[in-house]
């Protein structure tokens, strides 16, 4: 059963497991081989299979209320962004991943924090501000400030990509979708 109720946050939380463990596992060839480059690169790549799927994990056992094991599954998260050096926007995924853990913990300012770090991460990659990753993350400051009970700041970070977008027709249609930006990340998104 993959809808609704318990078993299909416990088939989620099963099936995200076995993924982060096949990503472990796929690093181990490439650790074999006589071609440094070649490792290095098939090295990152699983790297960056494993990460997306701690995140994916990580959200998965949040969702099904085991909220120890979530920030287990950050933390080694975190450490695997050491480990092989993910790319910055990874940084910025885990921040996301932080915030919607925090938020489900209600420790609201953190998660405020987190997703601002986050976002702040993407603007330095020079991601314009209606970017679709920026936009995807953008419902977690909102339900940050939202759990703080700050209506007045989140009414204007929900409101902040339409005056951003201005006359821009393109960012316009970006911003069409508001269900898209009125719901928090449920995937990391680099």
């Amino acid at each position: 059963r993959l809808r609704g109720g318990g078993g299909g946050r416990a088939a989620s939380v099963g099936a995200s497991t076995r993924a982060e463990e096949y990503a472990r596992e796929a690093r181990e060839p490439a650790r074999t081989r006589k071609n440094p480059a070649r490792e290095k690169n098939e090295m990152y790549t699983a790297g960056g299979e494993r990460g997306r799927a701690l995140a994916r994990k990580t959200h998965a056992l949040r969702a099904a209320g085991r909220l120890g094991e979530a920030e287990e599954s950050l933390k080694a998260y975190v450490r695997l962004s050491h480990e092989v050096e993910l790319p910055p926007g990874y940084l910025s995924g885990i921040y996301a991943v932080a915030a919607n853990l925090r938020f489900s913990q209600r420790e609201f300012v953190q998660a405020e924090s987190y997703a601002r770090r986050s976002d702040k991460i993407l603007e330095a990659l020079a991601y314009e501000p209606v970017n679709l990753s920026r936009l995807a993350r953008a419902p977690d400051l909102i339900i940050a400030l939202q759990g703080q009970t700050r209506w007045p700041q989140a009414l204007a970070e929900s409101e902040r990509p339409d005056k951003l977008a201005g006359a821009d027709t393109v960012s316009a249609d970006r911003l069409r979708y508001r269900a898209d930006r009125a719901r928090p990340s449920r995937s990391v998104r680099t």
